[in-house]
């Protein structure tokens, strides 16, 4: 349903780029691809589908986008009674606009619930909002990627597009509107993100953008207590008492994937990606880059339930490769990048 480029992040949600995680194992799955992958993704959705009206529209969770600038844009569109068709974008600012484009249809609306459940634990965190919303995120990131260059082309793009209504204004302003001053990204993390060297990607090095968060609690000892009780979610990610640490402390794991590993410790079977403590009244969540931290976070929403509010975050560059040579830690304790 979805392209995922060579230089995402995993799919898998290693935390490292597809190109150096799971590309390799998915070709070697995959059959021959079609010559045409254009012409073949156009024809998923039913010409003039995005005339239907519209049924159902998703968003990036507000918290979630202003701690990790991740997010999903889903909009469904159908006939009275009859078939469906959806779009969905992967919002991200640490690529620049769009991470990923795709599009599917439904025989009947009655599918739709089922395809929304299977995409809580596979996409980019979402909620329902309205389409002035999706169209801000959208055309915001869009117009991202094109002034960076790093977007994708508007001929591959349009037939998903044409399904969210452009805002006001120029794609100029429509940057302004998600990255701006007064926009719907933190300033602090634009900021960090545009640092990000070039010359990182050519030379080997994973760049992480580490990420702290914190969260207002009315109760400390039943949020480690809901923690500790937790079950995986569907990728295995879950909560583990960190028992070397002060009560209330967690470590954030998953199964460790297959392939090649990265940096990050190891407990067991499972492998760390971020850290948790429950303090008197703030839950302090953390992770070396962006986009483990908005997994991290959908899952204390998805455990503690969406009265989960985010109070602050905060963001530093730092090299995954000078934090594994000086141990692995919670952010604060990871060598900064120089």
């Amino acid at each position: 349903m979805a392209r995922v480029d060579r230089n995402d992040a995993c799919p898998c949600w290693s935390g490292k780029k597809y190109k150096r995680c799971c590309l390799l194992k998915d070709q070697r799955a995959q059959k021959p691809a079609s010559p045409a992958p254009v012409a073949e993704s156009e024809m998923r959705i039913p010409p003039g589908a995005h005339k239907w009206p519209i049924l159902r529209v998703y968003v990036p969770i507000e918290d979630m986008w202003r701690a990790c600038g991740h997010g999903s844009v889903m909009v469904f569109r159908g006939q009275p009674n009859g078939p469906a068709a959806m779009v969905l974008f992967g919002v991200d600012i640490s690529r620049k606009g769009l991470a990923f484009v795709g599009g599917r249809s439904f025989r009947a609306q009655g599918e739709i619930d089922g395809f929304i459940d299977g995409q809580l634990d596979e996409s980019r965190p979402f909620e329902e909002g309205s389409i002035e919303l999706a169209s801000k995120y959208l055309w915001g990131a869009w117009a991202l990627g094109a002034a960076a260059n790093s977007g994708f082309p508007f001929r591959e793009a349009a037939p998903y597009l044409a399904f969210v209504p452009k805002p006001s204004g120029s794609p100029k302003s429509w940057v302004v509107d998600l990255v701006g001053p007064e926009g719907l990204t933190p300033r602090k993390l634009v900021e960090v993100v545009d640092s990000i060297p070039a010359h990182v990607e050519d030379d080997g090095g994973d760049v992480g953008v580490s990420t702290t968060m914190s969260f207002r609690l009315a109760d400390a000892a039943t949020t480690a207590s809901l923690l500790q009780a937790s079950l995986p979610d569907r990728r295995g990610f879950r909560f583990l008492p960190n028992e070397s640490a002060t009560v209330g402390s967690f470590d954030f794991v998953r199964p460790i994937p297959e392939g090649p590993l990265s940096a990050m410790p190891i407990r067991g079977n499972q492998q760390v990606q971020g850290w948790v403590d429950v303090e008197d009244d703030k839950l302090v969540a953390s992770a070396l880059t962006l986009s483990m931290a908005s997994v991290l976070a959908y899952n204390l929403r998805r455990v503690l339930g969406g009265g989960l509010k985010l109070v602050d975050a905060d963001w530093t560059l730092i090299s995954l490769k000078q934090a594994a040579m000086f141990g692995l830690g919670p952010p604060s304790r990871a060598k900064r990048w120089r």
